[in-house]
């Protein structure tokens, strides 16, 4: 699982471009220090800064560059960064951005339990079928739900993680290598396939969750493309398992047919969270910080402001909300109540 996320990983391949000296072949190399040799080694050098730059950072923090004990090649670059731009502005920018991941990645990793009450467990009944069906015996497993919010979907795999067992299953959280969209090419599904095979034989300790994404309206679109990579998965990993899992959930605009064949793709639930689910959370995290409860009210209203439909809430921004909250919330410094209600927009 990568270190950075699509957006922090641009930003810092921006930042490594300001330190100086780097249009120097031998500082770029020292940006490695400390990196294992078996990862720097991958590297595909070009001359050009830049290009060698993203070449850093992509093969650094790879899916596949987690070292066993848990631990990120890529915080040696972020640390022999910060050397070279020490006492310059940029020093503190590179400082800021490797707390802000480390910040966001240690519940999932370094923490054994997490206390604050995440938004990975809020409204996530349709998860425990899920969970419930990999008590049965089997190496390879499938799910549709009709819903392709990204904070949901992280939430979604977090929660799994944490019924399961977070030293068991590992996740990728790389949606853009698992999106399909209406428009790509009939060879996008067994593109991937292979890169779920390739995670797969690079895991080879851990069960492995693979979100994928399902961007078309169409729902025979969505079957089509749900039964190609499902297809794919199973021709190709089959034999190679051992007693480790691969579970694939496929995140959807829409419900389609699911497949059948070559094993079934299990339905779940769309999440469907109301008022009460809010405010569920909401006490929980009150109660965690020892805050008065009369800000539960305030902040029940302003997380549901405009997200009504019905009995149910619009999924997209209550999650938004909820994860703006919570980055607040589990910050070096903790925040007052009032800040942190005047943060949820």
């Amino acid at each position: 699982m990568p270190f950075l996320d699509d957006n922090e990983r641009r930003e810092f391949v921006d930042l490594l471009a300001e330190l100086p000296n780097i249009q120097l072949v031998a500082v770029r190399h020292f940006l490695l220090a400390g990196v294992p040799k078996a990862v720097a080694q991958t590297i595909r050098w070009s001359d050009i800064p830049i290009i060698d730059l993203q070449a850093i950072v992509d093969t650094v923090d790879s899916d596949s560059a987690e070292q066993p004990d848990g631990t990120w090649p890529i915080t040696h670059v972020f640390k022999n960064a910060i050397r070279l731009a020490r006492a310059t502005a940029l020093e503190g920018r590179i400082k800021a951005l490797l707390e802000r991941v480390e910040r966001r990645n240690r519940p999932y990793h370094a923490q054994p339990q997490l206390l604050v009450p995440a938004p990975h467990t809020f409204d996530l009944d349709c998860i425990r079928r899920c969970a419930n069906a990999l008590e049965q015996p089997g190496k390879l497993f499938a799910f549709a739900v009709p819903c392709h919010n990204e904070h949901f979907i992280r939430a979604f795999c977090d929660r799994l993680q944490q019924i399961v067992g977070r030293q068991h299953l590992q996740f990728s959280p790389d949606l853009a290598g698992f999106t399909l969209y209406a428009a790509d090419a009939a060879s996008r599904p067994q593109q991937c396939a292979a890169k779920i095979a390739q995670l797969r034989r690079s895991r080879n300790k851990r069960d492995l969750l693979c979100p994928v994404r399902l961007e078309t309206e169409k729902a025979d679109e969505a079957q089509a493309q749900a039964q190609a990579v499902w297809s794919a998965v199973v021709e190709g990993l089959d034999a190679e398992l051992a007693d480790r899992r691969l579970i694939c959930v496929f995140f959807s605009r829409a419900s389609f047919p699911l497949p059948q064949n070559p094993l079934p793709v299990i339905a779940l639930d769309p999440p469907r969270p109301g008022r009460a689910d809010v405010r569920e959370w909401v006490n929980a995290v009150i109660a965690y910080m020892a805050w008065d409860e009369r800000h539960g009210d305030a902040w029940v209203e302003r997380i549901v402001a405009g997200c009504e439909t019905h009995a149910d809430l619009e999924i997209r921004t209550v999650y938004s909300r909820l994860y703006d909250a919570w980055s607040l919330i589990t910050d070096s410094q903790p925040p007052r109540p009032e800040d942190v209600l005047a943060q949820i927009i």
